[in-house]
């Protein structure tokens, strides 16, 4: 139902870009009005690959994937967010949203160099 919704608003409007964030916020069928962050794992990948291919499929168009601001991490994050980004663009040719902003914020609270991104 999402999906067509979104297509009827573009189709509606045709912006010249579409694009989401790189997060969550919905399981079970319970949504959630927040951005949740992902775990950097390769089985998150491969969720997250396959949903934007369904989606670009779906809509019959690129889409951008833009990078979160990340306020916590998971233990178990095997990748960089950077290292995932980039894994999704090549198995999606999705497009890359690039928030500085959301960079910096995510340098802050990971204690990483903006310039390693």
């Amino acid at each position: 139902k999402h999906l067509a919704q979104l297509k009827a608003l573009i189709n509606s409007i045709d912006p010249i870009l579409v694009s989401d964030h790189l997060s969550w916020s919905e399981n079970g069928g319970h949504y959630f009005n927040d951005l949740l962050p992902l775990p950097y794992t390769e089985e998150a990948l491969n969720v997250f690959t396959r949903n934007v291919n369904e989606v670009q499929e779906y809509l019959q168009r690129e889409i951008l994937i833009e990078n979160p601001s990340s306020y916590v991490k998971f233990q178990h994050s095997t990748i960089s967010e950077w290292e995932f980004l980039t894994e999704v663009q090549k198995r999606t040719d999705c497009r890359l949203l690039l928030d500085l902003n959301n960079v910096y914020v995510s340098a802050f609270n990971h204690g990483f160099d903006c310039d390693t991104y």
